[in-house]
């Protein structure tokens, strides 16, 4: 999980690209301009040049569960699922793979808990025909019924995963102490569900998400506004709508710390996972947090593997999910009391700012270098988009390097002493090695 070979030669040749991804060709022939957000016959639209010969765009439809158009938090994935791999009246199923296989262009279908979202990675020369394929299934599904049962036992085998896997466990455990009281999180998915949804739930489903005020456009590539324009066309004949998504409520901090232990024999090691509740995205303290969390692994993985040898992989990150900041540590370890000790030791002394500028400047530039890594293609500049303006409101924070840079040593204390408390710890293994009190030092 820890990466700590990273140079200052790829942190300077990657930095000026995120910061390029915001300005643009100046002069370009085809008129592409600096990322942008516009409407085009009432559909929400990010246009982002990208300097190559690949394009991405995603198509969102916000509701679903959000907004209580299903009680079934897994109907708007089976449905997402369904729709892009079902075909259309024009592109039947064969049709479809064929031509994915035949241009190498991706498409997918996802979704979660605020809406669907379907997206499309194709050559530029190829970039026309796949739109008009993604466009046509949108607008006219086949809703196979092989790719419905198909999607059904996917779904199913997901969610029993979910619960027989021993490390999911331990994060599940962790992850519903936080949310259990979260009135869209706090709601898992269970067979039951998935054995719920019908082929008629689906096409109600859809039916109901195409209007143009749900949908949010992101396209990443070498195409006009112009394009767009002709492009999104196409769904001049669905309702206008005036959807307005529902606020996604904050997380509220646990009380108190607390541990949840599952005895599970014979296994080869425990896995542990803690979990708090961080700053929600565009909060001041997300990116010291963040930032902080990657100083944290670095140490994590000196204390706990290279001079004790208790795990091979401990961990240190945050999570954003909806917008809503978690803190997460862990390790799957034989001796796991020794291990969660060491990381609640150095979660205090990241409070105490027992750390140098020049350690945390080392974290600061591997963190800067992951980070616009991510945004290395157009699919994750994409994607990178589209959360930044569903979950934190402004599409801007994907280019969000001077906000990294300015991070200090004083902000990282101050994000650890407000957030890092009221640890909760899910933990999965031999219970005999356990003992809960270790878990509950430092609150």
């Amino acid at each position: 999980m820890v990466r700590r070979i990273l140079t200052v030669v790829a942190i300077l040749a990657l930095a000026p690209l995120g910061l390029a991804a915001q300005t643009g060709g100046e002069g370009d022939p085809r008129g592409v301009g600096e990322t942008r957000l516009i409407e085009v016959n009432d559909i929400r639209v990010i246009l982002s040049p990208a300097d190559n010969d690949i394009v991405s765009i995603i198509v969102g439809l916000d509701g679903g569960y959000v907004d209580g158009l299903t009680q079934n938090p897994i109907l708007p994935e089976v449905t997402a699922g369904v729709i892009a791999s079902g075909g259309s009246s024009s592109y039947d199923k064969n049709s479809l793979r064929r031509f994915l296989s035949r241009t190498s262009t991706r498409l997918d279908g996802s979704a979660d808990r605020l809406g669907i979202r379907f997206s499309v990675t194709a050559t530029r020369s190829r970039f026309p025909e796949a739109w008009t394929v993604l466009s046509s299934i949108l607008r006219d599904p086949l809703y196979d019924s092989i790719e419905f049962r198909n999607e059904i036992q996917r779904q199913t085998a997901t969610v029993r995963r979910a619960f027989t896997n021993p490390e999911g466990q331990a994060y599940r455990i962790a992850d519903s102490l936080v949310k259990m009281s979260h009135p869209l999180l706090g709601r898992y998915t269970y067979e039951a569900d998935v054995a719920g949804v019908t082929m008629q739930s689906v096409r109600t489903l859809f039916g109901q998400l195409r209007e143009r005020s749900r949908m949010l456009v992101v396209v990443v590539g070498n195409v006009t506004e112009s394009e767009i324009r002709t492009m999104l066309a196409d769904f001049s004949s669905w309702p206008d709508g005036d959807y307005e998504r529902p606020e996604v409520p904050s997380l509220e901090v646990p009380e108190e710390p607390s541990v949840v232990v599952v005895n599970r024999q014979p296994l080869p090691t425990t896995y542990v996972y803690g979990m708090f509740t961080g700053p929600e995205s565009g909060e001041e303290g997300s990116w010291p947090l963040a930032i902080g969390m990657s100083y944290l692994r670095g140490v994590l993985f000196e204390e706990i593997r290279t001079k004790r040898n208790l795990s091979y992989a401990p961990f240190a990150y945050t999570s954003s999910g909806y917008g809503l900041g978690t803190g997460i540590v862990g390790v799957s370890s034989v001796h796991p009391d020794s291990s969660a000790a060491i990381i609640l030791h150095e979660i205090e002394r990241m409070k105490r700012g027992e750390f140098t500028d020049e350690e945390l400047e080392s974290a600061k530039q591997v963190y800067i270098t992951r980070f616009y890594m991510g945004e290395m293609t157009n699919g994750a500049k994409a994607n990178r988009l589209y959360y930044n303006e569903r979950y934190a409101g402004d599409w801007s924070r994907a280019f969000a390097y001077d906000d990294i840079r300015s991070v200090n040593r004083d902000d990282v204390e101050d994000a650890f002493e407000e957030y890092a408390r009221n640890i909760q710890f899910g933990v999965v293994g031999d219970a005999s090695q356990v003992k809960e009190e270790t878990y509950r030092m430092g609150d």
